[in-house]
């Protein structure tokens, strides 16, 4: 489920929130006024290389002897 992050127009309190895309905004939490979105916080998706996140093209493999280990020291 995604998180929002909001804030409130009636006292300014932030908030972040976990809802469905589909649901409406919800109110603020603190005063029950309206919520303006601030932006949206992606999750974060592990890649294949070790769950980074990046591809594997982004750090291509050097030709040291301790990459083939699994034990790179530029990673």
């Amino acid at each position: 489920m995604p998180t929002y992050d909001y804030e409130c127009a009636a006292c300014g309190e932030n908030h972040r929130l976990q809802h469905a895309m589909s649901a409406d905004t919800p109110d603020c939490p603190a005063c029950g006024g309206s919520l303006d979105q601030v932006f949206l916080t992606a999750p974060a998706i592990g890649g294949t290389n070790g769950g980074s996140g990046a591809s594997a093209d982004d750090f291509p493999a050097c030709e040291a002897p301790a990459c083939a280990t699994g034990t790179c020291p530029y990673q």
